[in-house]
């Protein structure tokens, strides 16, 4: 039986198979989070090493409170990139599937500060997306052909300041929040325990 070689032993019922079940989801929870503390850590480290960023340029775990229709929700950045108090990239680390991120990344930094973030990445440590919020163009790299310090604040100067237009800005909303409904439902239910 299939759950025997999962799970590591045969449920007696169904209570202890729930019980099992929320184990293991417990622990993949575990390990995933584990994978991206590791991939985070890696792009902070070569970011500072390799291309030239401060170690202040760089937020972990930065978290943004979006409103949404008389409501409010929060979403985390894996990392922010900061120059001179503005925040000019959002950095999503992933394991897998970077290309499912990008929309979820765009919505981000479309309505997450009250300007437009005008670049987004999303990365496995390895290969990243890069992201030109503005245009809406991405391109697949390897991590080493990251825009540097000087090369992603010169590009950043290119860019207006302006907030994403009102009338738009309210899908995108409801773009990052319907990616987002999921871990912070999840979140808050771990919060209350």
């Amino acid at each position: 039986m299939s759950m025997k070689i999962e799970l590591g032993k045969e449920p007696k019922s169904p209570e202890e198979r729930r019980n099992l079940l929320a184990q293991h989801d417990m622990a993949a929870d575990e390990a995933a989070l584990e994978n991206i503390n590791f991939i985070q850590k890696g792009v902070i480290n070569f970011l500072i090493s390799q291309k030239g960023f401060m170690p202040e340029d760089i937020t972990a775990d930065r978290t943004f409170c979006i409103e949404l229709a008389g409501s409010s929700f929060c979403v985390k950045a894996d990392l922010a990139v900061s120059f001179e108090g503005r925040t000019i990239m959002l950095i999503k680390c992933s394991v897998d599937s970077l290309e499912s991120w990008e929309r979820h990344m765009k919505a981000f930094c479309r309505v997450a500060d009250s300007r437009q973030i005008p670049f987004a990445a999303v990365t496995d440590a390895e290969t990243v997306r890069f992201i030109n919020v503005s245009k809406a163009e991405s391109a697949g790299l390897e991590l080493k052909d990251m825009p540097s310090r000087d090369e992603l604040v010169k590009m950043s100067a290119e860019h207006d300041n302006e907030p994403f237009p009102a009338g738009r800005a309210e899908k995108e909303k409801r773009i990052l929040y319907a990616f987002d409904a999921i871990t912070s439902c999840k979140d808050s239910a771990d919060s209350k325990k």
